[in-house]
């Protein structure tokens, strides 16, 4: 795979931080909002151990036993983790844990992104597929 997601963001969002005091609302709890930068990413991963044979299926037996929060992350096993993700309503304001290649319509755009589509003469560039952090059903195929 080459590329990948380079931002997650929000549109809008709406701090309330003391240090800016005119306008800052003591009634309300302190929120701030960050932005990080991070370099050399590519670099950083292929630092990393990386899998290189003895790939296998786990047994019923391991499986049963198997939980992912308790892994040593130092550990000389590593696991690749094939899963259906299904993303609870609550979690919705959460960032999506799996970006995946999704064809994108003119139909699953925002108002706002069809507007924009219009105004700048975009819609002839859909549908196009696009690595896309999203809360769609993720299903093994």
């Amino acid at each position: 795979m080459r590329g990948g997601v380079c931002l997650l963001g929000r549109r809008h969002a709406i701090a309330n931080n003391p240090y800016i005091a005119e306008n800052y609302n003591k009634k309300l709890q302190s929120n701030y909002i960050l932005a990080l930068d991070a370099n050399n990413l590519y670099g950083f991963a292929m630092s990393q151990f990386l899998p290189v044979g003895n790939f296998r299926w786990l047994d019923s037996e391991q499986l049963s036993k198997f939980h992912v929060m308790k892994l040593d992350k130092d550990s000389d096993i590593g696991y690749i983790l094939e899963v259906d993700l299904l993303y609870p309503k609550h979690l919705h304001n959460k960032l999506p844990l799996a970006p995946k290649h999704v064809l994108i319509t003119y139909d699953m755009l925002s108002s706002y992104s069809k507007e924009l589509c219009g105004e700048f003469g975009l819609k002839c560039t859909l549908p196009n597929k696009k690595l896309t952090p999203n809360f769609f059903p993720q299903k093994i195929m």
